[in-house]
């Protein structure tokens, strides 16, 4: 992308927890967490889009309950 991704907007829906951003056409866009930083590795929460517009776009994440922290970041990639 042009410009790296940011979140724009955080929040909560019961139980899940809801990121906001503007995605980049012709890129594939992930939701990761991480338990702890610096992280050992990033975890999949199995969300993904690809972008085909620059339309707002909104991926969320269910933390089982014992989960203390979370930590996450949108990775991206070429979208083939």
């Amino acid at each position: 992308p042009s410009s790296p991704p940011r979140i724009e907007s955080i929040s909560r829906e019961n139980e899940a927890i809801r990121f906001s951003f503007t995605p980049e056409a012709g890129f594939k866009y992930a939701l990761e967490y991480a338990e702890k930083l610096p992280p050992q590795t990033w975890r999949a929460t199995g969300q993904s889009i690809g972008a085909t517009n620059t339309q707002r776009a909104t991926l969320s994440d269910t933390p089982p309950a014992w989960a203390r922290f979370r930590y996450y970041r949108l990775s991206v990639t070429a979208d083939e």
